[in-house]
């Protein structure tokens, strides 16, 4: 079933106009000669605007995979191609998303097409040529595609997995106003003795029992200075939408974080760069 358009970057304005980026990789068509120019041209489109940057997360990290599964043996090798599709596959649900909305159409049709080459073509590597890869693509048209197509909820936990590992929270601020907001999504029987949460001037760490991430949710370093005397949190929603809503104060009103950690975040455990679009 069709999902709604999130909140966060696809549910706000860009700065560009919809004209602007709706084919925006055709424009540099003539300059992409292999697979790993074609996501580089994706990836800087999506980090040229603030509002769209976090699309670049996925694919930079698919392209991580790929590289690796091209120097590694078997059976790391068939690991790192199975990572990389789980990541193409979550990019390309953003980008459907998008696509519904008249933007980044270009940029779904490769992603997709990347994606099935890929699960049915082992020796494809970021080197090989477009062309390959529109021939490829055809023979991809196969029942084993169309089914997978047609059972991808299936799929759905392997793609919040992959979702939580990015950013398993959303972050809400306003460069002008002191106030800010971190939301965590918890297990519906989450209670506030399930919760502990370390708030410092510099530093936050989440912790919640039952959560898929362990043993924090969340724990690094903030983008800047808070005050922790002002901050405190609470459990809201039930269900699927049960959330640890995490209210922060600025030391220094008037400051713009990009992000609520800088890199270097521990996630479930994993160490992820959320800061300036880098995944570590």
């Amino acid at each position: 079933s069709k999902r709604p358009i999130p909140n966060g970057p696809l549910g706000r304005k860009s700065n560009m106009g919809e004209t602007d980026r709706a084919d925006s990789l055709v424009k540099q068509q003539r300059k992409l000669q292999t697979l790993e120019d074609a996501l580089l041209a994706c990836c800087d489109e999506f980090k040229s605007d603030k509002f769209w940057r976090d699309m670049a997360l996925p694919l930079e990290k698919a392209m991580e995979k790929l590289r690796e599964a091209a120097d590694a043996d078997e059976p790391a090798a068939a690991e790192a191609r199975k990572m990389a599709l789980e990541l193409l596959a979550y990019a390309g649900q953003q980008l459907e998303d998008a696509s519904n909305g008249g933007l980044f159409k270009s940029e779904c049709r490769l992603v997709r097409m990347v994606r099935d080459v890929v699960e049915v073509d082992p020796t494809i590597s970021l080197d090989t040529p477009l062309s390959s890869m529109a021939l490829a693509a055809k023979k991809s048209q196969s029942d084993e595609v169309a089914e997978r197509r047609a059972t991808e909820d299936k799929s759905q936990g392997k793609l919040n997995v992959v979702k939580k590992l990015l950013k398993p929270y959303t972050f809400l601020h306003t460069p002008d106003h002191v106030e800010m907001t971190a939301s965590f999504p918890v297990p519906a029987e989450t209670l506030a003795k399930h919760v502990k949460v370390q708030i410092k001037t510099s530093s936050l760490q989440v912790i919640v029992s039952g959560h898929d991430l362990q043993p924090s949710v969340a724990d690094g370093e903030l983008f800047e200075k808070v005050e922790p005397e002002a901050c405190d949190w609470h459990l809201e929603g039930s269900g699927e939408g049960r959330m640890l809503v995490i209210d922060l104060e600025k030391r220094s009103g008037g400051l713009d974080w990009p992000d609520l950690f800088k890199k270097g975040v521990t996630v479930g455990g994993r160490q992820v760069g959320m800061y300036d679009g880098q995944l570590v």
